[in-house]
C-alpha cells in the first residue's frame, strides 16, 4: 500500500510509480542514485554473514538498480555468479558502471532487462 501522497500522484498501484519514472529521466536518475545509497548501508554484512557459497551458485538480484548489492556479494564470494534484473534504463546505467568500476567482475555477471511487474 502506498503512502497517501504517492497514492495521490500515482494512484493506488505501485506499478504506476515505475511507469512514471520511466517517462521522467531526471527523476528516475535521482531515484536510482538514492536507491544506490540505501543499498550500500547494510550490504556488506548481508554479503558476508550468509553462507552464499553452499546455498547457491548464482544469485539473481531483482530490481537491483546498478547492482550495489550484487557487486559486494560477488566480491565477498568469489565462487558466485550473478544476474542483475532491472528495467532497461537502469540496466544501461548498471552496465556502464560495471564496465567503469567493476570490470573484473564482468565475467561473473549477466544483465537482464525486464519489468518485474510483467515477468
Amino acid at each position: 500500500v502506498l503512502p497517501p501522497a504517492l497514492s495521490q500522484l500515482f494512484g493506488h498501484n505501485p506499478q504506476y510509480i515505475w511507469q512514471a519514472l520511466q517517462q521522467l529521466p531526471t527523476q528516475e536518475a535521482q531515484f536510482l542514485k538514492a536507491m544506490h545509497s540505501v543499498d550500500a548501508l547494510g550490504v556488506g554484512a548481508l554479503a558476508a554473514d550468509f553462507d552464499w557459497a553452499t546455498s547457491c551458485s548464482t544469485v539473481v538480484d531483482i530490481g537491483g538498480g546498478n547492482g550495489t548489492f550484487l557487486t559486494t556479494l560477488l566480491r565477498v564470494n568469489p565462487a558466485l555468479r550473478g544476474v542483475l534484473f532491472e528495467v532497461p534504463s537502469a540496466i544501461a546505467q548498471a552496465e556502464a558502471c560495471w564496465a567503469d568500476k567493476h570490470r573484473d567482475l564482468l565475467p561473473r555477471v549477466s544483465f537482464a532487462r525486464g519489468d518485474l511487474f510483467d515477468a
